[in-house]
C-alpha cells in the first residue's frame, strides 16, 4: 500500500514538472492517467483544471475545479482557482462566490482579494473592486500587481491623478512592468502631455496579449533621425480605426525625403493607396520589397516629436474615395444620417462603447432625416427585431470594405455612431459626425470637450453616467431636431 502511495506521489510530482515547465499538453495526459488510478485526489483535480484553463478549454477546467471543491471544501487554492475559471467563463457572481469562500477560508489571502476586485472591476463595480484592492494592499503593501489593478480601477472612475500614483506606485516598485506604463500613457494622452504619453506607450509592446507584436527584421527599426534617401516600411498595427487615425502622418514621412512602403489590413488597401506620399500598399507579410529601416504606424508621434496638439497633421480630407467607382450605390436625395451602433465584438471594450440599436430609434422619428445602417454585416434582422427595418436602410451586402463604405460616406450630410472605425473613417473624409462615447473614452478623445483635435468635422456626445445612454441619444435628437427637423 505504502509502495503504491509512494509510486502515486512520484508520478504527481512529474506530472507537475511538466506543467511548471508550461507543458500542459503532456502535463494533462500525466494528470488523466493518474485521475484513473485516483479520481477522488482534490489536488489531482485541481491542477487538471489550471491545465484546461491554460488551454482556454474553460468549461472543462469548471467542472474539475467543481470537483476539487466538492472533494475538498477547505482546498482555499481550488476554490480561488474555480472563482478564476467563472470569471473566464463570464460566471461573475459564481466567481464572486468563490472568491469569497476562498477568503472566508483565509482572510490573507491575497490572490484571491485581487481576483475578487478583477471580477469587480469586469462587472462595472468600480467602488468594491477599489475596495477589494486596498484592502489586499493592506496586507501586502509592497504588491505591484495590486497597485496596478487599484489604478485601473481608479482610472474607470475618472480620478485621473489617483490612477497616475497608483500606476507610478507599481513602477517603482518594478520599473520594467508594462501594462503600468501602457496605462500611465492613457492618463497622460488623455490629458494632452503627448510628449511624456507617446513615450510611455510605448510599452505596448511588452504587454502581455498586446494583439500585435514587431516583427523581427534584419533590418533595423527606424530611431526618429534623418531618412532621407531610404525606403521605411511602415506598419498598421491594433484596429481599422488605428489606422484610419494615424495614415495622415505619412505623407509628411514621404516629404522628408524618404521613399514609404505601407503594409495595412486588406480592407483598407484600395481606400489607402491613392494617399499622397505613400510608394507602395502590401497587405501580406509575406510579400515585402525591399526596405532600410521599419517602424509600426503609431509609434510615428513619438518618433516626429509630436508635444502639442496644434502638430496633429491637419489636412483635411486626408482620405478620398477609391476612383474606381465600385461599391455601394449614393444614398439618394433628402438629409441622409449614416448609423453605426457596434463594433467589432472582439474589441476588449465592446460592452462599454456598443449600444442595443432599439435605443437609437428616437433619432429615426426626427423628421425629414434618411438613416442608412453602415454596417459590413448583415443586420436586416437587427433592424426587424427593433422595429425600424422601415426606417433604417440596411447597405450591408454593397459594403465590401472600407473603400465602399467611404463612397457610401461621402454621399452622407451627417454620420453618428460609436466609437468605430466608421466614426475615425468620417472624419478623415471630413464629413460631418457626431461620435457617441461612453463615460470613460479611449485616450484619443481626451477629457471633457465635445471636439477633437483629430478630425475637425467631428462633435463628441459623451456619457455622464457609466453605461447610461439615454441623456446621449436625447441630446443628439434635440441638436438633429433644431438642425434638420
Amino acid at each position: 500500500m505504502a509502495q503504491n502511495l509512494e509510486k502515486l506521489q512520484a508520478e504527481f510530482e512529474e506530472a507537475m514538472r511538466y506543467h511548471q515547465l508550461g507543458q500542459v499538453d503532456e502535463a494533462e495526459t500525466r494528470y488523466r492517467k493518474l485521475m484513473k488510478k485516483a479520481p477522488k485526489m482534490p489536488m489531482l483535480c485541481n491542477n487538471l483544471g489550471l491545465v484546461l484553463q491554460a488551454q482556454n478549454r474553460i468549461d472543462e477546467a469548471v467542472k474539475q475545479l467543481e470537483r476539487a471543491v466538492k472533494l475538498d471544501r477547505q482546498y482555499v487554492d481550488a476554490h480561488s482557482n474555480l472563482g478564476n475559471a467563472y470569471r473566464r467563463a463570464g460566471k461573475f457572481d459564481a466567481a464572486i462566490k468563490s472568491f469569497e469562500r476562498a477568503l472566508k477560508l483565509n482572510p490573507a489571502f491575497i490572490q484571491a482579494l485581487g481576483n475578487l476586485g478583477n471580477t469587480y472591476l469586469d462587472m462595472g463595480r468600480l467602488e468594491e473592486s477599489e475596495k477589494a484592492y486596498r484592502d489586499g494592499l493592506d496586507l501586502l503593501p509592497d504588491q505591484p500587481d495590486l497597485y496596478y489593478n487599484l489604478g485601473r480601477a481608479l482610472y474607470e472612475q475618472g480620478r485621473w491623478d489617483d490612477a497616475e500614483e497608483s500606476f507610478r506606485k507599481t513602477l517603482s516598485l518594478n520599473h520594467a512592468y508594462p501594462l503600468a506604463h501602457w496605462n500611465l500613457s492613457h492618463v497622460m494622452l488623455l490629458h494632452g502631455r503627448f510628449r511624456e504619453g507617446w513615450l510611455e506607450y510605448e510599452w505596448r509592446w511588452h504587454c502581455p496579449g498586446f494583439t500585435t507584436q514587431i516583427p523581427k527584421f534584419d533590418q533595423p527599426r527606424w530611431d526618429g533621425k534623418d531618412i532621407s534617401g531610404k525606403t521605411l516600411l511602415v506598419y498598421a498595427e491594433q484596429g481599422f480605426g488605428d489606422t484610419i487615425q494615424f495614415v495622415r502622418y505619412l505623407p509628411g514621412l514621404s516629404a522628408s525625403g524618404c521613399r514609404v512602403i505601407f503594409l495595412c489590413q486588406p480592407e483598407l488597401a484600395r481606400l489607402l493607396r491613392d494617399i499622397s506620399g505613400i510608394e507602395e500598399i502590401v497587405t501580406e507579410w509575406t510579400a515585402l520589397p525591399e526596405f532600410d529601416l521599419h517602424t509600426p504606424l503609431m509609434s510615428l508621434p513619438m518618433l516626429l516629436g509630436m508635444k502639442e496638439e496644434t502638430e496633429i497633421p491637419s489636412d483635411f480630407p486626408y482620405l478620398t474615395p477609391p476612383a474606381d467607382g465600385s461599391g455601394a450605390p449614393s444614398c439618394g436625395d433628402g438629409f441622409n444620417v449614416g448609423l453605426v451602433w457596434a463594433g467589432r465584438e472582439s474589441h476588449l471594450v465592446e460592452a462599454q462603447r456598443s449600444l442595443d440599436l432599439v435605443q437609437l430609434k428616437p433619432l429615426t422619428e426626427v423628421a425629414g432625416c434618411r438613416f442608412f445602417a453602415l454596417h459590413e454585416d448583415d443586420r436586416s434582422e437587427e433592424l426587424a427585431a427593433a422595429g425600424m427595418a422601415d426606417t433604417v436602410t440596411d447597405l450591408s451586402g454593397q459594403l465590401s470594405d472600407f473603400g465602399d463604405t467611404a463612397r457610401v460616406i461621402s454621399g452622407l450630410d451627417l454620420v453618428i455612431g460609436v466609437d468605430t472605425a466608421v466614426v475615425h473613417l468620417a472624419g478623415a473624409l471630413n464629413v460631418p459626425v457626431w461620435t457617441m462615447l461612453a463615460k470613460i473614452g479611449d485616450w484619443r478623445w481626451m477629457l471633457e470637450r465635445d471636439d477633437t483635435p483629430w478630425y475637425p468635422a467631428m462633435r463628441l456626445f459623451r456619457q455622464t453616467e457609466r453605461g447610461d445612454w439615454s441623456p446621449v441619444i436625447a441630446e443628439i435628437v434635440r441638436e438633429l431636431t433644431i438642425r434638420h427637423g
